[in-house]
């Protein structure tokens, strides 16, 4: 009992001090294939990403393909490739694609990717975030939209859509979980969109204008599930490895 306590605590401060949580575009490149994707954490060792992909083009996502990653930020000086190889994927169908998330380890990382954590970690905003592939839906103008949600945090969450409402326009988001008693209601400010490659489905930004209580709670909540999940995968590497 001892024993497993330690080790759920040492892979829990493992997480803690290997990764930095951030929102970061950049080229994703396997063979031929070519596509924009969000990074949403970053290490010395790895990076966690996701997209939407059309039907059918999901499969690059297999675990053990090489792809690599090129990152253009205003904390570079020039833009930084990283080459690697995807570790774990999962994904969840939408009717507007596939929804991906999956976890790439980097091969010979060069200093560049020392220097630009060092950079956004001292930029990274110290809340609670999480990366999800939850449904939910928005209304804008009086309409109403289905959305992913790739991540959401205190201040704010990025969606996955087919209909991208314009950076200003105010919209109200509808969550639903298994978490939460009944719908989840959260007010917000589009802050931008990106438009994906095949221009359609895309990317927008909300801010949420005066976060309630139960929002916080919920992200909370859905930040201890993601973690108990994780410290799960972890201990079954761990004693696979053992």
């Amino acid at each position: 009992m001892i024993m497993k306590t330690v080790r759920s605590r040492v892979l829990q401060d493992s997480r803690v001090q290997s990764r930095i949580s951030v929102q970061i575009y950049c080229r994703l490149k396997i063979d031929e294939y070519e596509r924009r994707v969000l990074m949403l954490d970053v290490s010395q060792g790895g990076a966690f990403l996701t997209a939407t992909f059309p039907y059918g083009q999901d499969k690059i996502l297999d675990r053990g393909s090489k792809i690599s990653i090129t990152i253009e930020t205003e904390h570079l000086e020039k833009p930084l490739t990283l080459k690697g190889t995807i570790r774990r994927s999962n994904s969840a169908m939408s009717e507007f694609g596939t929804v991906g998330q999956f976890g790439i380890e980097f091969e010979d990382p060069p200093l560049a990717l020392l220097r630009l954590i060092s950079a956004l970690s001292k930029n990274n905003r110290k809340q609670v975030r999480v990366f999800t592939q939850m449904e939910c839906q928005f209304i804008s103008d009086d309409k109403g939209y289905k959305a992913h949600v790739l991540n959401l945090f205190q201040e704010g969450a990025i969606f996955s859509s087919r209909f991208l409402p314009a950076p200003q326009n105010k919209i109200l988001i509808v969550f639903e979980s298994d978490l939460l008693k009944s719908p989840l209601t959260a007010k917000g400010t589009v802050t931008r969109n990106v438009t994906s490659d095949n221009e359609e489905t895309g990317q927008f930004e909300v801010a949420f204008e005066n976060p309630s209580d139960e929002l916080i709670r919920f992200i909370s909540a859905l930040s201890a599930e993601r973690n108990e999940n994780e410290d799960e995968l972890s201990r079954k590497k761990y004693e696979h490895v053992a």
